[in-house]
């Protein structure tokens, strides 16, 4: 408590006026996306990160290549680094595809992609992004499944949401061909493959605590998920808290001396 008095006399001497400690919120920086068609090309690719990038996204969507079996993505890696799975349409067997959003926090500059699937895949699509300015792990997520739009909460202050609108049900019936963004969801990237691997990115940034609509536009529902992720944004300091702060050490340096 004394400690506190001799700040707030600093303060008043200093002519500021201390605010209770709160935060703003950084906006997340985002890159243009890699996109990359097929496994195969995947697996060979060396993905060049922006130094210092906070968090490596990668959306994902494929189908097993008419094996009748699993065509789940088990892992995706970077460097040889497994990535963590924020949300997924998980495959299941009858020509039913996989779509999901997964990330990395603290990616180093370079490293080469790889992804391990099931079945007799080699029908895939990647989306490679990174982001800055952003904490590690991730806020809410959502999935719905024969739907354009989802419905969830945000947690954070100023959080960026990224969506995907991929083919994540029957692989024979799904469609991402002529699929758009709904205000207020900004495209990202779409690449669309054939009825087996595609998807359609939209972002909304600079999102505020509380539940939020993103919806596509388009082409078909059937067949088709909607997956949406929320990544929290580093938070900083009010001036005044900084203030706080900076006054704070200098009480310290003041109490040292007596």
């Amino acid at each position: 408590m004394k400690i506190h008095t001799q700040i707030t006399t600093l303060a008043t001497a200093a002519g500021l006026t201390l605010a209770a400690g709160s935060a703003n919120a950084a906006s997340i920086t985002y890159s243009a996306a890699t996109d990359i068609a097929q496994r195969s090309t995947f697996d060979a690719t060396v993905y060049n990160a922006a130094a210092g990038a906070d968090k490596l996204v990668i959306i994902a969507t494929g189908e097993h290549n008419f094996g009748n079996a699993s065509g789940a993505i088990t892992d995706i890696s970077y460097g040889g680094v497994s990535l963590t799975k924020a949300v997924q349409r998980e495959a299941i067997d009858g020509h039913v595809t996989v779509a999901g959003i997964w990330y990395m926090d603290n990616p180093a500059a370079s490293g080469l992609l790889g992804a391990t699937v099931g079945g007799n895949g080699n029908n895939y699509t990647f989306s490679v992004m990174t982001l800055d300015n952003a904490l590690a792990g991730i806020g809410n997520t959502a999935m719905v499944d024969d739907s354009k739009s989802v419905t969830f909460s945000a947690v954070g202050a100023d959080s960026l949401i990224l969506t995907s609108h991929a083919l994540g049900g029957g692989g024979n019936n799904g469609d991402t061909g002529g699929v758009d963004t709904t205000a207020p969801l900004i495209e990202h990237t779409a690449i669309d493959v054939s009825n087996w691997a595609g998807h359609v990115v939209g972002v909304q940034n600079g999102v505020g605590a509380g539940s939020g609509t993103y919806t596509y536009t388009g082409g078909a529902a059937t067949g088709n998920v909607t997956l949406g992720v929320e990544f929290l944004a580093v938070p900083v300091p009010e001036p005044s808290t900084t203030a706080l702060l900076g006054l704070g050490g200098l009480a310290l340096i003041l109490r040292r001396r007596k």
